[in-house]
């Protein structure tokens, strides 16, 4: 990955070192993500007058499903939000 950082972003490289990738530490961020986007969910939905539904299976590198959801949503005031 840092091989990668050389060619694309070599002034982030000391940043990019610097990242944590410990199980548990990217298993906690990956839940407050999870959390963070829960939260905007359900504040923003509350608020909107029409919205659409996209669900879609997917397969990873090991052949593990993963479903992907995915929800825009239009308020009064014409704002489209994508979750």
């Amino acid at each position: 990955m840092l091989k990668v950082t050389d060619g694309v972003c070599s002034d982030k490289k000391g940043a990019i070192q610097n990242v944590c990738l410990a199980r548990m530490t990217i298993t906690r961020r990956v839940e407050e993500i999870g959390d963070d986007l829960h939260d905007q969910l359900q504040s923003n939905a509350q608020k909107f007058v029409s919205a659409s539904l996209a669900l879609d299976e997917s397969e990873n590198i090991v052949s593990t499903a993963q479903l992907l959801i995915f929800l825009r949503g239009v308020t009064n005031d014409f704002q489209v939000l994508n979750f």
